[in-house]
């Protein structure tokens, strides 16, 4: 069995070295070996499925969907008869999920913001000001949740 350094995986899934590190952390379908000195090491089996991840998403899955579709491929044969309308009504299924995710997320971010904006009164200085600054980011990170929860939702309708 052959061991690839990052660098090396890198280039023969033409994915960048930060993605690899990124989705191993992030999704754990692909998780390289470590070494005594703590170096990934990834096997050939490994480049394939990154291959297969970086192949869908440069079909326009987002990387948590790429990942639960080639999850799902891996748990075993598909059904006879799977077609691409299958894999493509599983992709709007996931979508629609994330949707929530970014929804309840979205939700979540709120009411920081509304944490963040009602103790400044009560509060005064430096930690007044840096409530405010939390507030600030929590209202853009909530923005940016409720355009990509859209986002998720009208990539899930069914189209015609």
């Amino acid at each position: 069995m052959s061991l690839y350094r990052i660098g090396t995986a890198s280039r023969r899934s033409g994915l960048p070295i930060a993605t690899l590190r990124n989705w191993e952390l992030r999704y754990g379908l692909v998780t390289a070996i470590r070494t005594p000195g703590g170096q990934r090491r990834y096997s050939d089996e490994d480049i394939d499925r990154l291959r297969a991840l970086k192949h869908l998403v440069d079909q326009g899955l987002s990387a948590g969907e790429a990942h639960n579709v080639l999850r799902e491929r891996l748990r075993g044969p598909a059904p006879r008869g799977a077609s691409a309308s299958d894999a493509r009504e599983q992709a709007r299924r996931l979508r629609a999920e994330v949707a929530g995710t970014h929804e309840d997320a979205t939700a979540e971010y709120e009411r920081a913001v509304e944490r963040f904006t009602t103790l400044p009164a009560t509060t005064t200085g430096p930690t007044a000001d840096r409530l405010r600054e939390l507030a600030t980011r929590a209202t853009a990170h909530a923005t940016r949740k409720r355009a990509l929860a859209a986002d998720s939702r009208a990539r899930s309708t069914p189209s015609g």
